[in-house]
Order: structure tokens, then sequence, then C-alpha cells
């Protein structure tokens, strides 16, 4: 169980650590099976449960703010891959 906590906070350690990237939302937040989806730059990704977007310098959870992600909207993520980790909105 030690080890498990210990890989989870790794785990969430790294992905703080990963580099911003800017983009412009180009189809607007969805709910699909496999969780929360947008698509920036043409390019489809889902958000990771503990996925959390910041808006006007608050951090909120991505179910209370996806409806924000609209397309033009610009923003900043911490991606890996297909997964988001955390999402910055810039303007609107």
């Amino acid at each position: 169980v030690f080890s498990l906590l210990v890989m989870m906070i790794l785990f969430h350690l790294m992905a703080f650590a990963m580099p911003w990237s800017k983009g412009t939302v180009t189809k607007p937040a969805w709910y699909d099976t496999g969780g929360y989806q947008v698509e920036i730059d043409h390019i489809r990704y889902v958000f990771i449960r503990t996925a959390r977007i910041k808006y006007d310098d608050r951090w909120y959870d991505v179910p209370d703010r996806a409806h924000l992600l609209t397309p033009k909207t610009r923003v900043r993520i911490q991606k890996e891959g297909f997964r988001i980790y955390a999402l910055e909105i810039e303007g609107r």
C-alpha cells in the first residue's frame, strides 16, 4: 500500500514538472465514455480524472469549467501524449 501511495505522489509531481504548451481550441469540450475531451489545434485530447482548469487565476474541476472551452479560446496545457493534466485559459 505504501509503495502504491508513493507511486501516485510521484506521478502527480511529474505532471507539474511538465512544460506548458500553447494552443487554440478548435472543437468545444465534450463528455464521452472516456471522460472529458477537447480538440486543440485540431488534435483531440482527453483530460485525466484529476485534471484542473485555471480561469481568472483560480483552479476548477474540469466539469465545472469545460463549457468555457469553445472554439478560438486560447489555452496553455500541460500534457503527455494526448492526455491533459492541467489547462489554463488565456483568452476567449
